[in-house]
């Protein structure tokens, strides 16, 4: 369970990572999806880095086990993951958009709780 975790949390590290990066960027695609839902380009930015931080935390925690500080720093930003994605698919779909649209983002909240539990478990 330990390795099908840590896949987990290289996918979600490559993500988070890349799209993260083009949010603090400030690129053409994400200001278009920062109108589209209503938030601020400074936030998105923010949230951009808030992105960043969690997949560093998520990788920094690939090492830890049981209980120790580096586990927990991998549980503390997958929780956060969960959050903040979770809030993602709440704000696209606030703004009526298709459910085809937000299934990437409902996977990523999928793939972190995935992740959460097997690490937990493990």
């Amino acid at each position: 369970m330990a390795a099908v975790a840590s896949i987990i949390t290289i996918a979600l590290f490559l993500v988070l990572l890349t799209s993260g990066s083009l949010a603090m960027a400030g690129e053409s695609s994400t200001q278009h999806l920062a109108n589209r839902l209503g938030v601020d380009h400074r936030l998105f930015r923010r949230l951009g880095i808030a992105q960043v931080a969690v997949a560093i935390g998520l990788m920094v925690g690939v090492a830890g086990r049981g209980s120790s500080a580096l586990a927990i720093v991998n549980d503390v930003a997958a929780g956060v993951l969960v959050v903040l994605a979770a809030l993602a698919v709440l704000l696209e779909r606030r703004q009526h958009t298709a459910w085809r649209s937000v299934t990437p983002v409902a996977l990523v909240v999928l793939a972190a709780v995935a992740e959460l539990v097997l690490r937990l478990l493990s």
